[in-house]
C-alpha cells in the first residue's frame, strides 16, 4: 500500500513539473513584444498580434498624451496637406511637446530607437539688440499671470504714486506680492531688468490724480526732495529695482526750470548706490510730443538713459485723426497734419523723434513708445464699456473685418484703421509696426517701449516687437 502511495505521489510530481515547463516554453515562444519609441518618444509594448494599445504601470506618472482633428484614431493625409498634433494635456514632468515640423510620422506608426536619440533641444536664451520695455500693469496677480518674458529685456511695473508725505503710494493690492515676484523672476531670466514706473493716474477717493502737486513740491523744496529719495531708494533695495521710469502726467510750462531736478536728485542717489553695490540704477522718462515747451531737455539729458517719445493717443475720438502714425499724412479720411504742434509742423512718431533730437536728446537715447491700444469714436456696445480705446485683442476680436467694420490702410501715415464708414478706430498692428521697429533701427533709437503687455491679448505684436527688434 505504502509503495502504491509513494508511486502516486511521484508522478504527481511529475505532471506539475512537466505542464511548468511546458507553460514556461510557451510564453517565451509567445513574448516577442520589444520596447518602442513612437515619433514622440513615448514607451510603448508592440505585441505580435499588431495591437497598438498602450500599457502603463497604474504607479507611475501618465506622461503627456495628444490627439489629433479627428480624436483618438489618427488618419493618413496627403502629402500636400498639414498634419496637425493637438496637445490633450500637459505633463506636470515637463515633457518636450514637438512643434508641427517635427511630428514626421503618423501617431500609429512607431519605430525602434535607441534613448540617445531622443535629444531635448536646450531653451535658446533671448537676443536683445534694442530695449524692448514692456509696461505691465500692477492690477492683476502676476504670478498668475500668463506672461512670455523672453519676449523683452525691462518692464516698467506700472504705477505706483506719490503721496503729499512724499512716500511711495502703493495703490493696487498686488504691487508688494508682484515686485517680490519679479525680483526673484530675475534670477530665472538674468535678461530681465525691472524699472519702477512712477506717476501715471491714480485716483483717490473716486478723483484721478497725476501727484503733479508732489512732483512738484519735490523738485522745488530740497527737504520734500530728500524724504521722497529716501522713500524711493527702500523700495529699489527691498525689491531689488534696477531703476525708475517717471510719467509725470504732465509738467505746465511753468515747471520747465525745475523739472530736471527731479531727474538729478535721482541720479545722485542711484550714483552714490552704484558706488555701494557696484549696480547701475537707470532712469527714464515718458514724455509727450506736445509737451516739448514743458521740459528743458537739455537740462534733463545727462541724468536719463532714455527718453521715452508716447507716439500714440496724439489723436483720437470724434475729430477723426491717426492717433499714432508713424509719418505726416493727407487724406481725404482724415484730413492733413500740417499746421498742426506749432514748430513741429505736424505730427508723427517721426516729428517727434527729430525734433526732440533737434532741441537736445541724443538719438540713442530716444526710445518710440507704441500703443496696443486704439482711438476712435466707435460709441459703447450692448455691455456698456467705453469702446473709444479699445485694445488690440478688443479689435482684432470685435471689430476686424467683422460687425460691419473693415480694415483699410494708409500708406502716408504707415499706420490701419477700422471703419464702418460712420464709426472708425486707428490702431497698431503688425504692419504698422513693422513699420516702426525698421524705423528703430534705421535710425538707431535706442528701442520701443510699450502699453501694455495685456492689451495685446494675441501675443501678434509683443512677437513682433520682439522678432523685428531681436535680428
Amino acid at each position: 500500500m505504502k509503495i502504491v502511495k509513494r508511486f502516486c505521489i511521484f508522478s504527481l510530481l511529475i505532471g506539475i513539473l512537466s505542464l511548468g515547463v511546458y507553460v514556461m516554453f510557451k510564453n517565451q515562444g509567445n513574448e516577442k513584444s520589444q520596447v518602442t519609441y513612437s515619433n514622440y518618444g513615448e514607451q510603448k509594448q508592440t505585441s505580435n498580434d499588431n495591437s497598438t494599445k498602450e500599457k502603463v504601470d497604474a504607479n507611475e506618472e501618465i506622461g503627456p498624451s495628444y490627439k489629433t482633428k479627428d480624436q483618438e484614431t489618427y488618419k493618413e493625409q496627403d502629402s500636400s496637406e498639414k498634419k496637425v498634433v493637438e496637445e490633450k494635456e500637459s505633463s506636470s514632468r515637463g515633457a518636450y511637446i514637438p512643434s508641427e515640423k517635427e511630428s514626421t510620422l503618423p501617431m500609429s506608426q512607431s519605430v525602434t530607437i535607441t534613448p540617445s536619440q531622443t535629444t531635448i533641444k536646450p531653451k535658446l536664451k533671448p537676443k536683445f539688440n534694442k530695449k524692448i520695455v514692456a509696461y505691465v500693469g500692477g492690477w492683476r496677480d502676476l504670478s498668475k499671470a500668463n506672461v512670455d518674458y523672453s519676449k523683452f529685456n525691462y518692464i516698467n511695473y506700472a504705477f505706483l504714486g506719490v503721496k503729499p508725505d512724499f512716500s511711495l503710494w502703493s495703490f493696487q493690492v498686488h504691487d508688494d506680492k508682484n515686485l517680490k515676484y519679479l525680483a526673484n523672476l530675475k534670477k530665472e531670466q538674468p535678461h530681465l531688468k525691472v524699472m519702477l514706473a512712477i506717476g501715471g493716474w491714480g485716483e483717490i477717493d473716486g478723483k484721478h490724480e497725476s501727484f503733479t502737486n508732489e512732483f512738484r513740491r519735490i523738485t522745488r523744496e530740497p527737504e520734500c526732495a530728500k524724504i521722497y529719495i529716501d522713500n524711493l531708494m527702500d523700495y529699489v533695495k527691498k525689491y531689488d529695482l534696477d531703476g525708475v521710469t517717471y510719467d509725470w502726467e504732465f509738467p505746465g510750462v511753468e515747471d520747465k526750470p525745475y523739472y530736471h531736478n527731479l531727474l538729478k536728485i535721482t541720479r545722485e542717489a542711484f550714483d552714490a548706490e552704484q558706488v555701494r553695490t557696484g549696480k547701475k540704477l537707470e532712469i527714464s522718462i515718458d514724455i509727450s510730443g506736445f509737451q516739448y515747451n514743458n521740459i528743458d531737455v537739455k537740462q534733463c539729458e545727462p541724468y536719463l538713459d532714455w527718453m521715452n517719445i508716447m507716439a500714440y493717443n496724439m489723436h483720437g475720438g470724434p475729430e477723426r485723426k491717426h492717433a499714432a502714425n508713424l509719418y505726416d499724412y493727407s487724406s481725404q479720411f482724415f484730413g492733413s497734419t500740417q499746421g498742426m504742434y506749432g514748430e513741429m509742423g505736424g505730427y508723427s512718431g517721426d516729428k517727434f523723434v527729430k525734433f526732440y533730437n533737434k532741441i537736445g536728446m541724443p538719438i540713442n537715447k530716444i526710445t518710440l513708445g507704441v500703443a496696443f491700444h486704439g482711438r476712435g469714436n466707435i460709441p459703447p456696445g450692448p455691455d456698456g464699456q467705453n469702446n473709444s480705446a479699445p485694445s488690440y485683442y478688443k479689435i482684432v476680436n470685435n471689430y476686424l473685418n467683422k460687425n460691419g467694420y473693415s480694415r483699410y490702410w494708409d500708406d502716408q501715415a504707415k499706420a490701419p484703421l477700422i471703419s464702418n464708414g460712420q464709426y472708425y478706430v486707428s490702431y497698431e498692428d503688425t504692419e504698422s509696426l513693422k513699420y516702426k521697429t525698421d524705423y528703430i533701427k534705421e535710425n538707431n533709437l535706442a528701442g520701443i517701449v510699450y502699453w501694455e503687455y495685456f492689451m495685446d491679448g494675441t501675443n501678434e505684436l509683443v512677437n513682433g516687437a520682439y522678432n523685428n527688434l531681436s535680428k
